[in-house]
């Protein structure tokens, strides 16, 4: 073999090597995107009379998680429900109507999670498109509204790898 065909051969070797460094990349580059498209669970705590965070971001499929942190009672209503739900099967008890009616006094109160007694007790809902479109949720403990003991939900249609870290 001449000089120029070894040049050439080592010139087509590195540029194979490249691209096939390159190809690794952007396919390791995909599998992780498409890792962090999956729903994900954001966890609030609820913990010395507040929502932490009180704040959060999710997308439809996520599963947003309450956490009783304390062994103080504590539940989750929402302030402007989602079109057509009910967000559990119980009943707004009596004891508390008192506190609702000064939180909405638009007739009898709505259906709302229940009370998380115990410490380590958790409440989770799904983000299912159908009844949380795109929009802000306000929701609160009841008991606890006071002390201000409230926090919000924003439903975005953006990617999970797009939301902000501050979920997790």
């Amino acid at each position: 073999m001449s000089r120029r065909q070894i040049d050439l051969f080592w010139t087509l070797q590195l540029v194979i090597g490249a691209v096939l460094v390159a190809l690794a990349i952007t396919a390791t580059s995909a599998a992780a995107q498409q890792d962090t498209r999956r729903p994900r669970t954001v966890t609030i705590k609820m913990e010395n009379f507040k929502f932490v965070p009180s704040n959060v971001t999710v997308v439809p499929g996520d599963t947003v998680r309450w956490v009783n942190t304390t062994d103080t009672p504590h539940d989750v209503e929402f302030a402007n429900e989602p079109a057509g739900g009910r967000l559990s099967s119980r009943s707004f008890p009596t004891i508390m109507a008192a506190s609702r009616a000064a939180f909405d006094a638009k007739g009898p109160p709505p259906e709302m999670s229940p009370f998380l007694v115990s410490k380590g007790a958790t409440y989770q809902l799904v983000i299912d498109p159908r009844y949380f479109p795109s929009g802000t949720y306000s929701y609160l403990c009841v008991p606890h509204q006071s002390f201000g003991m409230k926090g919000t939900i924003v439903v975005t249609g953006e990617e999970p790898a797009a939301v902000s870290a501050q979920n997790h």
